[in-house]
């Protein structure tokens, strides 16, 4: 009896699943923010300065990344979006809340705002 076909077969198979899987793509760690800025009690336009922290409590706590500093992003009535990468480990499954401070570019001091951050779904990608 002949073996080799059905080796050959399998050989075939295994060489075309390993191929496969390095088709695969991590994601990434950076994802989209998009948020709504008034000054003044009115949706702001313009530019503004930027930071971004991430902590471990609604008050206090401890911040858990590097704060990301964003000049002269642009915003139009009310509405920015910028994209953010705290790296990974930072988002473990327990609450983390976004600081968020802003100024009118080249302006004064930083206005801060803490809330809780909300995570979507995460969404794999597939190559063809």
């Amino acid at each position: 009896m002949n073996q080799k076909g059905p080796v050959r077969t399998v050989t075939q198979l295994l060489l075309l699943l390993t191929l496969c899987a390095g088709s695969v793509l991590a994601q990434g760690t950076a994802f989209t923010y998009q948020g709504k800025l008034s000054d003044g009690g009115t949706a702001a336009n313009g530019n503004y300065d930027l930071q971004f922290a991430l902590f471990d409590a609604a008050a206090g706590g401890s911040q858990v990344s590097a704060t990301q500093t964003l000049n002269t992003v642009a915003v139009s009535g009310g509405i920015f979006s910028v994209s953010l990468d705290f790296g990974a480990g930072v988002f473990p499954g327990a609450n983390r809340y976004l600081e968020i401070s802003a100024r009118v570019s080249g302006g004064g001091a930083l206005r801060r705002l803490r809330r809780a951050s909300r995570s979507a779904p995460r969404l794999m990608r597939f190559a063809a």
